[in-house]
């Protein structure tokens, strides 16, 4: 039986790529600068009108969430996950495949489920233990997010600042808010 199609109407995905288990998807740091490098190109070679909103790379997976302004969300994560494997197999000196399966891509379809998927993706590493802050993380959008760093315009969180007001610096500060602090903490 072939698998359903894949949702290729423009709009935002919460995109995750994962490792053949057990695995890595990226080793060190290098890995993780030729995936982000990877899917700069891979947006201009497939002339995709993506925006990436957020990103997050960790050690088994990674996560995207991209605004898709036309249909090329297959393509462009066609090209990106055999491009990245040949790099990523070439510097290992492995062969094969890397991803477990195709990538997963869900529809975000409010301003709120955008801003639970953005503290989804950055807040990750610190729910799997590997930091305390999703500022500690050298791998995500997170920081250039709030503007404490350059990403070279790879991302544009506009989408998720708004969602907080349109004064940008109290927009800033209620994403940290809403980011940073524990779900408890939030509720209470």
């Amino acid at each position: 039986m072939a698998r359903p199609l894949r949702d290729s109407d423009p709009g935002l995905f919460h995109i995750t790529v994962n490792a053949i288990e057990p695995g890595a998807y990226f080793f060190d740091g290098v890995d993780k600068m030729i995936w982000r490098a990877t899917l700069a190109r891979t947006i201009v070679r497939v002339r995709a009108e993506w925006t990436i909103v957020a990103h997050c790379e960790m050690t088994t997976h990674a996560h995207l969430i991209v605004a898709v302004a036309d249909g090329s969300l297959s393509a462009g994560m066609h090209l990106l996950g055999g491009e990245y494997t040949r790099a990523f197999n070439h510097r290992h000196g492995r062969k094969g495949p890397l991803q477990q399966r195709r990538f997963g891509a869900v529809r975000i379809v409010t301003a709120a489920h955008l801003a639970n998927a953005f503290r989804y993706v950055v807040r990750n590493p610190v729910e799997a233990g590997a930091c305390r802050s999703p500022l500690d993380w050298p791998d995500s959008s997170y920081r250039a997010a709030l503007g404490l760093e350059d990403d070279g315009g790879l991302t544009d969180a506009s989408a998720v600042i708004h969602h907080f007001g349109h004064n940008r610096a109290r927009a800033l500060t209620e994403l940290r808010l809403f980011v940073e602090l524990p779900a408890a903490a939030r509720a209470a």
